[in-house]
């Protein structure tokens, strides 16, 4: 629709590296979509920027980073988080969109005495981010969430576009 497309980008977690006693060890990192590219060609480069983000992440200096937060008194981060002013807004951001998945496996999971067949999430809104999606897989079964602020964000017109780059008809199925 006319907007430069060769600066879009969207944040990711990732996992951290190896905490076994940690029930959630994820970090954020910001990756280019290289929407300018052919599909190969894009997912090869997003690829290569991931891979770049882990061998980071698994830097001695990222661990050193950690262990110094960890080490902050608890009143000193109370103190901190009361000096957040959340009326303000970064000039920049990592991503244009956020983008979580989580896979749980085989559909060997229960409820109530019921097969789970689906599962799905909605990645939160936030001042700085209108427009998230979620992947969420159980089995053979891929749910694909959108969560957009409509202020910002042409819901349906996204969802078409959405659709169709997905190969997805108007209902959502392949």
């Amino acid at each position: 629709r006319g907007e430069d497309i060769t600066r879009l980008g969207a944040e990711l977690p990732t996992a951290g590296p190896g905490a076994g006693n940690a029930h959630t060890n994820f970090r954020r990192v910001g990756v280019g979509l290289y929407a300018q590219l052919e599909p190969a060609a894009r997912a090869e480069a997003i690829a290569r920027e991931l891979a770049g983000h882990r061998r980071r992440g698994a830097h001695p200096a990222m661990r050193a980073s950690a262990a110094a937060f960890a080490a902050v008194p608890p009143v000193l981060l109370r103190w901190g988080i009361g000096q957040f002013d959340p009326s303000e807004r970064s000039a920049v951001v990592s991503g244009h969109t956020v983008v979580s998945s989580v896979n749980r496996g085989p559909a060997d999971l229960s409820f109530g005495g019921c097969p789970v067949v689906l599962t799905a999430g909605y990645p939160a809104l936030s001042p700085m981010m209108s427009l998230t999606h979620g992947a969420h897989g159980i089995g053979d079964v891929l749910a694909i969430s959108v969560h957009a602020d409509p202020v910002n964000v042409d819901v349906d017109d996204y969802l078409l576009r959405l659709r169709s780059a997905l190969g997805l008809n108007p209902r959502g199925r392949a």
